[in-house]
């Protein structure tokens, strides 16, 4: 076959695309210049076209997005197109209420049940055998962790993607160990134990970690949507990834303009790449096409288009989960070759019975797939599905028939602040969503804003109000840089190591530091602080593990603000300073003033007077450790009531800093103390600072 064929029905299936794309961006028509070519000029190969070698037919791949030609080995086919109307698949069961909200699930076959490990909303892992029972359950002590995997040991593997940090729990939830990744937005792992992380870093897609944390190898290379910016370039590549028994692995765009699955070798050598097509992803493309003309300056981000995909461990099908309507398919299923070989629409309802619209499932955000078992994680729970007690393929409902709208709700506020106090720069997915959806004749019936440090993200479900149907639309927004090839930002806390290079400054105030405690300066002469060398061995991220960290120099006046929460004299780990890694609320950033807080509250013997003193119950628990021996253990001497060294009362409403020691310990905020009890002192104020202490990676 001739280099330069070009299947016609794909040439007309992405002129089709192309065309209506254009008319709905006319006003931001050099957006797609790219795609436009892509359409045109892409070589590609017919489903089932082969040369006379038996080989997949050569190709020119992503010609038109200004990046490298790949070699003739790669195969590129448009999947192949079904029956436009779902397959409806009627719930067999649901799992019990009480579930936690989901942010990702992960599956693991073992030789007696399908077990599930649940990444959650609270930041937790759960563990459930296929009857959805809990057999255990751990923290991550992550800030906002996004994805979850299990190796073959069965390790967990959590991602971070605005810390730029990925972290390995064995069976029972210890720690095994952390790695420094850029921004990773999802994990898989290889049969070997290596990890697979998708990653936007340096116009590349995809690094391989070892078990050790050393980067191996990265491949993919990033696609030029020519958006205006690199960051939000970076953005629109942004992937899941998955791999199936065979160590191919499979990278899923989830916010792109054309929807793409690229394959590769375990060595990172790409096979294939295929188009996702279908009336839901067309639903979702035209949102996006809104977005990007009516979002404001400065706003990174994108419509989600694909929320999840799976490999099911015995088919090794590929399955595509998104945002839908009630007459649209919500998942579709792809073989090895790319085909598409179904389209399925999910409804919470039983197939004996008559099943309203509203039992239709439009947000599915995880499958897990075994054969023909299927567990679909929604809004509304979990629900089981058996492919071989199939509906016919038809339409969920045919359009004559109309169901009724649910009561609307409110939309609140879904913003996040973006480190800055120029309000300009906070992001508001709220806003930005209801600039790209049309409500003419539809109203909200459902909502769900998440957000974290460094992002928001918001959902909502309109209904149309002439008939029922209902559809779901999704945002992501990001605050600072993605790794990718914009400007680099500074770095996260938590997420960087020694001479990690990832798209952002290495800062080395917050190299690999976990805890940030609440120090006090007792006699106001400065702090006197060691490098990690100098420094203890100190339990700081309560994993049972010492870790090598800098602390307050021997003989220092310097104290650290504790509570002895399990009463047995000492000081055990972070859990009992006050830092990032002390028990508080999920929130944007940990740290010692935010768990401080949680003890001025009414339930928890406070006043709300955002003062700890007297006042407050926790005020006689607290004690100053002056670790004066400097070996990392509190001994009944260098524990010490609050007031007896002076201080009397902590305020609470910190400011941010930038404030380093010559060893790169960073004081990131301060608040003031009081040294006498009821009125403010003569003298200068004294500070009690939270402070990221270098710790040995």
């Amino acid at each position: 076959m001739p280099a330069n064929f070009v299947n016609q029905e794909v040439r007309e299936t992405m002129a089709n695309r192309v065309n209506a794309m254009a008319r709905t961006l006319t006003a931001y028509s050099a957006l797609f210049v790219s795609v436009v070519a892509f359409g045109f000029a892409m070589t590609v190969k017919g489903q089932r076209a082969r040369n006379n070698t038996g080989r997949p037919s050569s190709t020119l791949m992503e010609k038109n997005y200004a990046v490298k030609e790949v070699d003739d080995s790669i195969a590129m086919s448009k999947s192949d197109s079904i029956d436009s109307r779902p397959i409806t698949l009627y719930s067999i069961g649901q799992a019990s209420r009480g579930l936690p909200i989901v942010k990702d699930v992960a599956a693991q076959l073992s030789k007696r049940e399908l077990l599930f490990y649940v990444l959650a909303q609270d930041r937790r892992v759960y563990a459930y055998n296929s009857n959805h029972i809990l057999l255990r359950s751990f923290p991550t002590f992550m800030d906002s962790p996004d994805s979850i995997a299990v190796d073959s040991a069965g390790r967990i593997i959590i991602a971070d993607c605005g810390a730029s940090q990925i972290r390995v729990f064995g069976q029972r939830g210890e720690l095994v160990r952390a790695i420094v990744a850029p921004h990773p937005s999802s994990i898989a792992t290889l049969r070997n134990g290596e990890i697979v992380a998708a990653s936007v870093s340096g116009e590349t897609l995809l690094h391989v970690f070892d078990s050790a944390g050393n980067e191996l190898r990265s491949f993919g290379k990033e696609k030029r949507f020519l958006v205006g910016n690199d960051e939000e370039n970076a953005f629109l590549n942004r992937g899941r990834v998955v791999v199936d028994a065979s160590d191919r692995i499979y990278y899923v765009y989830t916010h792109a303009l054309v929807p793409f699955v690229q394959t590769f070798s375990r060595t990172g050598k790409a096979r294939s790449e295929f188009i996702l097509e279908g009336k839901a992803l067309d639903l979702q493309l035209s949102v996006a096409n809104r977005f990007l003309r009516n979002r404001r300056d400065g706003v990174v981000g994108g419509i989600r288009i694909i929320n999840s995909a799976f490999i099911d461990p015995l088919t090794e099908s590929l399955w595509v989960c998104l945002n839908a309507a009630s007459d649209f398919g919500a998942a579709y299923m792809y073989n090895l070759d790319g085909a598409k070989t179904g389209e399925y629409s999910f409804n919470a309802g039983s197939a004996s019975a008559a099943s309203a619209r509203s039992n239709t499932l439009t947000t599915v955000n995880t499958i897990v797939a075994s054969g023909p078992a299927v567990y679909a994680w929604a809004p509304q729970g979990v629900f089981n599905f058996d492919l071989n007690q199939q509906a016919s393929r038809r339409a969920i409902h045919p359009l004559d028939e109309a169901a009724s709208c649910s009561v609307a709700v409110d939309f609140p506020e879904c913003t996040t602040p973006c480190g800055t106090t120029d309000k300009a720069d906070d992001k508001d997915c709220k806003a930005e969503l209801l600039a790209s959806i049309t409500l003419n004749g539809q109203r909200i019936v459902h909502q769900n804003c998440t957000t974290t440090s460094t992002s928001c993200s918001s959902s909502v479900t309109l209904c149309k109000e002439a008939n029922g149907v209902e559809s779901t639309h999704s945002i992501d927004l990001q605050c600072g840089t993605t790794g990718g090839t914009g400007g680099a930002g500074i770095c996260p806390p938590q997420s960087c190591g020694v001479g990690a290079a990832f798209g952002c400054f290495w800062d080395p105030a917050i190299c690999d530091c976990e805890c940030s405690p609440l120090l006090v300066d007792i006699l106001g002469n400065g702090f006197s602080l060691t490098d990690v060398r100098g420094g203890v061995n100190f339990d700081l991220k309560n994993t049972g593990v010492l870790t090598r960290m800098a602390w307050t120099s021997p003989g220092s006046d310097d104290a650290f603000v504790v509570l002895d929460r399990n009463g047995n004299g000492r000081v055990d780990n972070g859990s009992e300073l006050f830092g990032s890694f002390t028990p508080q609320p999920p929130a944007g950033q940990p740290n010692g003033f935010k768990a401080l807080a949680e003890y001025d509250k009414l339930e928890n013997g406070g006043n709300g007077d955002s003062v700890i003193d007297g006042k407050d119950a926790v005020f006689a628990l607290l004690r100053l450790w002056q670790d004066i021996n400097h070996n990392g253990i509190s001994e009944a001497s260098e524990l010490h009531t609050l007031t007896s060294l002076g201080v009397y009362r902590i305020r609470l409403d910190y400011k941010e800093s930038r404030v380093r020691d010559e060893h790169g310990n960073w004081f990131r905020y301060r608040a003031k103390i009081l040294d006498t009890p009821d009125t403010p002192s003569a003298r200068a104020p004294r500070w009690i600072w939270d402070v990221y202490l270098l710790t040995e990676r």
